[in-house]
Order: structure tokens, then sequence, then C-alpha cells
């Protein structure tokens, strides 16, 4: 009986080899899967975040134009916000030649910066977190209330919405409620 040698010794290499194969295999297919559905969530934020200003510009540009100000610095700014979103591709620019060069992150960003000139222009606080963000944060933590003493309270002279320490002073056990 004539065994070689030489393919004992190499036995072990011989099996690293076949299971780094089926590894890198293995490891395309579920990269795929899993690159496809971080693609899907991901996108699925940009778009949502998108369609939150393009909303935003509509719904203003309709409440600015009917009060006939048209002319207005924050039109101008709608407007070119608009002319932002339309211009972002609506589909995966990677598949695409001419859309190869788009600079996705360099456009959302201009995008969110026209927002907040809108924002300034129309004296509207900007919504800058993401809904999945605001919902995940309202679940891990309970919302905080401003502690507005007596002195700044009448020194705004507005009336109070929240009475903070009237709420405490109601709950007893020492301002704890359950």
């Amino acid at each position: 009986m004539d065994v070689d040698l030489g393919d004992l010794v190499d036995l072990e290499q011989q099996f690293y080899d076949i299971g780094y194969k089926e590894g890198v295999n293995h490891g395309r297919e579920h990269g795929l899967i899993e690159g496809r559905m971080l693609g899907k969530e991901k996108g699925f934020e940009i778009w949502e975040e998108l369609g939150f200003y393009l909303g935003f510009a509509a719904v203003w540009l309709q409440i600015l134009r009917s009060q006939s100000d048209s002319e207005s610095r924050s039109v101008g700014h709608i407007s070119h916000l608009l002319e932002l979103i339309r211009a972002f591709p609506m589909h995966n620019p990677s598949k695409d030649h001419e859309l190869n060069d788009f600079d996705i992150i360099g456009s959302l960003n201009r995008i969110r910066g026209r927002y907040k000139a809108v924002c300034a222009s129309l004296g509207v606080k900007p919504r800058l977190i993401s809904s999945n963000l605001q919902s995940k944060a309202a679940d891990n933590e309970a919302p905080s209330l401003p502690d507005i003493s007596q002195e700044d309270q009448e020194s705004t002279n507005k009336p109070r919405v929240w009475s903070f320490m009237e709420a405490a002073k109601k709950a007893g056990t020492d301002g704890l409620s359950f």
C-alpha cells in the first residue's frame, strides 16, 4: 500500500482552504442579505426625513401664498428647499453612471441647512431629530419639565402652562407619584 506522505502533511492546509472558501461564500451571501436590509432601513429613514421637509415646505408655501406674501425671503428659502429635494435621486445612484458621483450625504446636509434657514426666516423652531429617534428616546426616558422659578415666571409675564411645583404638591408622598 502506497501512501503519499506529502498529502498527509498538507492535510491541515487542505481543510483550512476548503473551510475558507465555504466561509467566503457564506459571508458573501449573508452580507448581501444583511446589506439590503440595512440599505432599506436607512433609505426609509432618509426618505422619511425628506418627506417631512417636503410637507413642511409645501404647507408653509401655501400659507405664505394665501397671505399674498409671495415676495418674502421665506418664499425664496422654501423654493430653494423644494428644488434641492426634487434634485435628490429617487433610485440607487450607484447603478446609474451619470449619478455615480452624486454626493448623497452632502446633498442631504444642504437640504438640512436650507430647512434651518426656512425655519429661521419663519420664526419656527426646527425639528432636527428624526421620528425614529424621537420615539426611541420617548420610550427610554420620561420627558423633562423645565423648572421655572416664580421670579422668572413673573418677569416674563406669560401665563404658566404647566405648574410644576403645584403638580408635585398634589402628588403627595414627598413629591413622588406612582
